[in-house]
């Protein structure tokens, strides 16, 4: 980087940044100045600066860096860009998954600075990206991905995550509502007494050295696996308490948003909703997971949903989506041809790096374990992470529980998720909301296959996993998901702009 000038770099695949670098020296590019052109050689867009006759100077701040809102607002991508990449991109012949580049452009600015200036461009996706000590890269406008070419295995974990209460546990709706809210409330112990720090749930701890309210009544009442009776009972009723009095709107909020709004059919009603303490009707999966379904069929996407469990709960999920999905659902009356394996397999691990998956031709519906024939049986990694990507509509595995409690829950004990950075035509997506990216104490165990040898796959840590979430791992958020019915597509558009991202970077 020279002066305080901006660089707007073009990359049109592996070839080195500096390969088509175009310095400013202190001036910005007006709109008109940035155009498509179509590269022959290859059949992508790139985007090429050309100098203006009469550049205007750069504006500068008070400490005499650019205006990074300036500099990155100055730059626009053409509207019909995807639409004339899908063109090229057809008739190149080419494996390559992008279709258009962002454009990029370095700055020389703080860290925070950079954020809060990202986050006042709305009319594009801007995404900082540290380079060095004060040196910030700003991706400006979308990354295109052709998804002809790449297809979509969403693996969804169920309770909290696309339900609230099961239908296996005695816990109602209220119940289990409140239960979560004590896994997203923050504070300490300070001298023998609970002390709040926020009155905001979040996913997130809102200052280090905190703790869930959840954790600090699990260290403090749970000795042995019976004493997780009085940890319910003791989280049952939090928002009603005096200790969780300060969270009782979230609780009345999201539990209103929760009620069943249609007329009664006992037929309908009996696979669809979950009853509450007083008689009210909830939804039983949550609608933002059919809106999810319908939007990926509407936009003719290639995609499998893998419901993935530690419970025993998948077989009625999957039977409630079946029964859903076929019309039936009153906010979704369009049915969906979208084949639903209602008889859950078994992901079982027989060592660190070993495991064993089933599936069934018929499995007992109660959740007992009864299976009539097995249907594959599968001991190599490899051939499982074939397995899910073959995967059509929506299926269902129950995990190995016990595995990972025998090994005090540490992540790399937990569900695998298998990832293959060479794959060019596959992305997996994983909700759950006892993921989490920062702590060993996590449901995900991520597994990536090694490029030397494609047949073995090897745990990430925990900054590996970092990386990925929210790319190829969500800490589901129930609330959100319950206030918001396009949570899942949102969060499913963001994972795809940040794989792409880390894809094009090299970061994967």
């Amino acid at each position: 980087m020279r002066g305080e000038g901006a660089h707007i770099v073009q990359n049109g695949g592996p070839a080195p940044l500096v390969n088509s670098l175009c310095e400013t020296d202190g001036y910005a590019l007006k709109k008109e100045d940035v155009h498509a052109s179509l590269d022959k050689t290859n059949g992508r867009h790139h985007h090429l600066a050309q100098m203006p006759g009469q550049a205007r100077p750069q504006p500068e701040t008070e400490n005499g860096h650019m205006d990074l809102n300036r500099a990155v607002g100055d730059l626009e991508l053409e509207d019909d860009l995807e639409e004339k990449s899908d063109v090229s991109s057809g008739s190149s012949g080419s494996n390559d998954i992008f279709t258009s580049l962002p454009q990029i452009v370095s700055v020389r600015i703080n860290q925070d600075r950079a954020i809060k200036a990202c986050r006042q461009l709305q009319r594009v996706r801007s995404v900082p990206m540290k380079l060095g000590l004060n040196e910030y890269r700003v991706l400006h406008g979308p990354i295109h991905v052709d998804h002809r070419k790449r297809k979509l295995i969403i693996h969804l974990d169920i309770r909290n995550t696309i339900l609230v209460a099961d239908s296996i546990t005695n816990v109602s709706v209220e119940e289990a509502l409140n239960s979560f809210l004590t896994s997203v409330t923050w504070g300490s112990e300070e001298n023998g007494e609970w002390i709040w720090h926020s009155n905001i749930p979040s996913l997130k701890s809102p200052q280090p050295g905190l703790r869930t309210y959840y954790k600090h009544l699990e260290a403090k009442l749970v000795k042995s696996s019976e004493d997780r009776v009085k940890l319910r009972l003791q989280t049952g009723d939090f928002a009603l308490s005096s200790m969780g009095k300060i969270f009782q709107k979230d609780f009345y909020v999201h539990l209103a948003r929760l009620v069943w709004q249609f007329d009664t059919c006992t037929t309908r009603d009996k696979v669809l909703t979950m009853s509450g303490r007083d008689g009210t009707a909830y939804h039983y999966i949550l609608p933002g997971v059919y809106k999810l379904l319908h939007h990926l069929t509407n936009s003719r996407r290639d995609f499998a949903v893998v419901i993935r469990t530690y419970g025993r709960d998948g077989p009625n999920v999957l039977s409630s989506l079946n029964y859903g999905l076929h019309g039936h659902h009153p906010a979704f009356p369009s049915p969906l041809r979208i084949k639903v394996h209602k008889t859950p397999g078994i992901i079982k691990r027989t060592g660190s790096s070993s495991f064993e998956l089933q599936t069934y031709k018929y499995r007992d519906g109660a959740g007992s374990g009864t299976c009539q024939e097995i249907n594959q049986l599968l001991s190599h990694e490899r051939d499982m992470y074939r397995l899910m990507n073959a995967s059509q509509g929506i299926s269902g595995y129950v995990d190995d529980f016990y595995h990972w409690q025998g090994h005090d829950y540490y992540h790399t004990a937990g569900k695998p998720l298998w990832l293959d950075p060479s794959d060019k035509r596959h992305h997996h997506i994983f909700f759950d909301d006892n993921f989490r990216a920062d702590d060993e104490d996590s449901i995900v165990d991520v597994r990536v296959f090694n490029k030397e040898n494609g047949h073995e796959a090897r745990s990430l840590g925990l900054a590996e996993v970092a990386r990925l979430e929210n790319a190829c791992v969500v800490q589901a958020d129930l609330l959100e998901s319950i206030a918001d019915e396009d949570y899942f597509v949102k969060m499913v558009r963001e994972c795809e702009q940040k794989y792409a991202h880390l894809v094009w970077s090299g970061q994967l």
